[in-house]
């Protein structure tokens, strides 16, 4: 038996249903109804850091996009950007087509896993159907794509493994280094299914060694391709990794769940039922798939083999507010086992559960259809905000902006003096300032409008946060901060954009004796930017002394940087008030024109 025809019996559902015709136009449609839906603008911080990467070139240097960044993403919607589309434009186009072809290589997936074709196909639809799955999957974000090449390639590996073909086996290294391409966890995840995949074939057939060796090779070739360019354009593999580094530790400071964390409710609810938006559809869903688990059991296992390692690495290391996006991947397995629920009710009531079917995935697109459709159709809050910035009354002074505004407004207004509403401190907007303010409304503020989304469904399956925003100038010294100022209070610009770094203490260490904060602090071109206030759990501590080093790594890191030969600081902090015992530092940097900025909590141990 061929390849192909291995493929057709044991992977490709359209090639063997007898209702082909009909599913082709089922997807047909469902890629009319994706491309009719496309977000036409970035809402999420994301889609604008990334937006900026296809205009101007991956560089992690620059924070565009975050790292480890997601290059193929980037690199196909440059391509689509040089035709002459605009780029969060394109972004979405390639965001798009991964939406769609996500639920076409999961019905593959599905009937690799042993699903009888209509139903994977069915799997498919409903898949793409779930709120979130929509919502996410017509927008320039990696996670569609992603899902799209991790499912293809897993199927390949089952396809090879059930069918003991090792070109099959091959073919899902090569995907699954695509897949890598769009986002690394996803390759992780379907490492056990190829370990077996590939075990199986050599002990079967012992020559099986060299296809598989060529599909390592075609896929390391394939990820040196996609890598090089982000590496390059980053200045190196050296500052490349450490960038990749700086990221980690900002998942582990921020984002990282811990043991405990997954014995909450709230924690499962957000990754398993609010991508739903209805408890009712999620339900549903559950119910068919327990289904699916006591009479599909070897089904089930194949379809978990590959999503349990996916939760396992990407679920404590991902945002609890954004678990709805993140899940994209994991929520094939609700809508492959809902399938496989109703495939094995359909033995006794075939034509009860067609319609019960059809009945599901009407009422999962009736979910999420308004919420889809808003999006699609009105400014995102954020960028009918920025739109109105850049003119009338709102022209003259700085922005004075919230800290989830802080990408759009540096990327979009990147010729306006701004200022950030730094958490917890009394900030004050100067007369004629443009004030933007997300999620809340600031008093007192003249020419006001507002923007936001009206469907509440949205909330629940975002990240919650820029559904509406607040413009207006202020007419006089205003305090414009989540904590109020007092009267007559000191206007302080507060730039996010100030580089620096707290390289010691470490977040977690154990400090003995004189407590010494070292690292660096300086603008891009040489300007000074000074250490300028210690505090120790909220307190200021003075400085016994602060001395300017050189810092000629920060200078090979980042070029831009210019001389490093005082950007490097070292101070002693006067620990005569402090207690023995877990403590948290933030340091306060200034610039020479007054701007200033908070950096992160450190968080340690010391004794004297």
């Amino acid at each position: 038996m061929t390849a192909h025809a291995r493929f057709a019996t044991a992977g490709a559902p359209w090639v063997r249903s007898p209702r082909a015709g009909a599913w082709l136009a089922v997807f047909a449609l469902l890629a009319a109804i994706r491309f009719g839906t496309m977000a036409p603008d970035p809402w999420q911080w994301d889609e604008v850091l990334l937006s900026d990467a296809v205009a101007h070139g991956i560089d992690l240097r620059e924070h565009r996009p975050h790292p480890p960044g997601y290059p193929l993403l980037v690199e196909a919607a440059t391509a689509i950007h040089r035709a002459g589309v605009e780029p969060y434009r394109a972004l979405a186009i390639v965001g798009t087509a991964g939406g769609l072809l996500a639920a076409a290589a999961l019905a593959a997936f599905l009937a690799a896993a042993g699903l009888e074709p209509d139903f994977a196909c069915l799997g498919g639809v409903l898949y793409a159907f779930i709120p979130s799955v929509w919502l996410f999957g017509v927008r320039g974000f990696s996670d569609a794509p992603a899902a799209a090449a991790g499912f293809a390639a897993g199927a390949a590996f089952l396809a090879g493994w059930r069918g003991r073909d090792r070109r099959l086996a091959a073919l899902g290294t090569v995907l699954a280094a695509v897949a890598a391409g769009f986002r690394p966890q996803c390759a992780v995840a379907l490492v056990p299914l190829g370990i077996a995949a590939t075990a199986r074939c050599l002990r079967e057939d012992r020559r099986s060694w060299r296809w598989l060796l060529a599909g390592v090779a075609a896929g390391s070739a394939i990820t040196v391709l996609i890598w090089q360019p982000a590496v390059a354009g980053s200045g190196g593999i050296g500052p490349y990794l450490e960038q990749v580094s700086i990221q980690a530790a900002d998942v582990r400071r921020n984002a990282l769940l811990g043991p405990r964390d997954f014995l909450s409710g709230a924690v499962w609810r957000r990754w398993a039922v609010d991508p739903f938006g209805r408890d009712a559809l999620f339900w549903t869903y559950a119910a068919l798939a327990l289904v699916a688990v006591a009479r599909e059991r070897l089904f089930a296992l194949r379809l978990l083999a590959v999503l349990v390692p996916w939760a396992l690495v990407n679920v404590p290391a991902s945002a609890l507010l954004g678990a709805p996006r993140y899940a994209t991947f994991l929520l094939a397995g609700g809508a492959g086992l809902a399938a496989g629920g109703l495939a094995a009710l359909s033995r006794t009531r075939p034509r009860a559960i067609a319609g019960a079917a059809v009945l599901l995935a009407g009422a999962a697109a009736a979910a999420g259809l308004p919420s889809v459709v808003e999006v699609a159709t009105l400014p995102s809050p954020p960028a009918a905000a920025i739109e109105a910035v850049r003119s009338g009354p709102y022209s003259g002074g700085a922005v004075v902006h919230d800290p989830s505004l802080r990408m759009h407004v540096a990327r979009l207004l990147p010729d306006r003096a701004r200022g950030e509403i730094a958490g917890g401190v009394a900030v004050v907007a100067e007369a004629g300032d443009a004030v933007l303010a997300a999620d809340r409304l600031v008093e007192g503020l003249v020419e006001e409008r507002r923007f936001g989304y009206r469907t509440p469904l949205l909330a629940r399956l975002s990240h919650g946060v820029m559904m509406n925003v607040q413009v207006g100038i202020a007419p006089a010294a205003l305090s414009v901060g989540t904590r109020e100022a007092a009267p007559g209070a000191e206007a302080v610009r507060y730039d996010s954009d100030i580089p620096f770094s707290i390289d010691s203490p470490g977040e977690g260490g154990i400090l003995h004796g004189p407590i010494e904060v070292e690292g660096w602090s300086q603008l891009r071109g040489g300007g000074t930017v000074d250490p300028f206030e210690f505090r120790v759990d909220g307190r200021l501590v003075p400085p016994v002394r602060v001395d300017r080093t050189p810092r000629p790594d920060v200078a090979s890191a980042i070029p831009a940087i210019g001389d490093a030969s005082r950007a490097g600081y070292d101070a002693r902090l006067d620990t005569s008030g402090l207690a023995p015992g877990a403590h948290t530092l933030r340091v306060t940097f200034r610039t020479l024109d007054g701007r200033r900025r908070i950096s992160h909590p450190v968080r340690f141990t010391w004794s004297p």
